[in-house]
This record gives structure tokens, C-alpha cells and sequence, in this order.
């Protein structure tokens, strides 16, 4: 079994939920108010030095309209299909160019990535 199975990525859930909420305009104590909770713990849960109650993520989670496989997909064996969503998110409004530079980027990384790395280290 994964040595990684099972763990939650609590540094990657709060980046999540910054990310929406900046993309929402929300401050923290907005989301705080919205979700029940302190603007103490919504810090806390954003910096990932907390380990937040699901209550408090799924109130979160609905707050910024987000799924809890959004939520929580850095923590989870399966979950290609956000990552994927995620990319064509942005991509789509790039330019041709952009386009262009994203997969010479990309293509260069991954290869790069899979030479220092194996599959089973991430």
C-alpha cells in the first residue's frame, strides 16, 4: 500500500479554499461569517496548520461553490478527472501563443519530472 494513502494534505486544502475565495472576491472573515466559523479557524485552515472538522469543510465548501472532490483532490488516489478540469479551466481563454508556450512548458517539465521521479514517488 501507498506510504502516502490515507493522509490529508491540510497545506494543500487551504491553498484551495485561498485560491476560491480570493477568485470570489471574499475576505476571511466573509467566508468565516458564510461558513459558522471563527475567522481564527478560517486563517488556520487557509495556512494548513489546523486539522479542519469536515463540518467546517463542507460549510466552506458550499460557501465558495466548490465540490468536496475539489476540496480535497491533493489528498486523493483518484482524482485526475480535477486535475484535468482544472487545466482546461485554464487554458480556456488562452491565445494561440499562449497555447504554444503552455505545452513547450508542460511537455518540457513532465519530461523532466518523470525523469527524476517515479510514478509511485508522487
Amino acid at each position: 500500500m501507498d506510504e502516502k494513502a490515507g493522509l490529508i494534505d491540510y497545506i494543500d486544502i487551504g491553498a484551495r479554499i485561498t485560491n476560491k475565495r480570493n477568485e470570489l472576491g471574499l475576505t476571511q472573515e466573509e467566508l468565516a461569517f458564510a461558513s459558522n466559523v471563527s475567522q481564527s479557524t478560517v486563517n488556520k485552515i487557509e495556512k494548513g496548520k489546523t486539522k479542519a472538522e469536515l463540518t467546517s469543510l463542507v460549510s466552506s465548501a458550499n460557501v465558495l461553490q466548490m465540490t468536496l472532490d475539489e476540496l480535497l483532490c491533493g489528498s486523493l488516489n483518484r482524482s485526475v478527472p480535477i486535475y484535468q478540469k482544472e487545466f482546461a479551466d485554464l487554458i480556456q481563454d488562452c491565445s494561440a501563443q499562449e497555447l504554444r508556450l503552455l505545452i513547450e512548458v508542460s511537455t518540457g517539465v513532465l519530461a523532466a519530472f518523470r525523469r527524476s521521479c517515479t510514478q509511485k514517488d508522487w
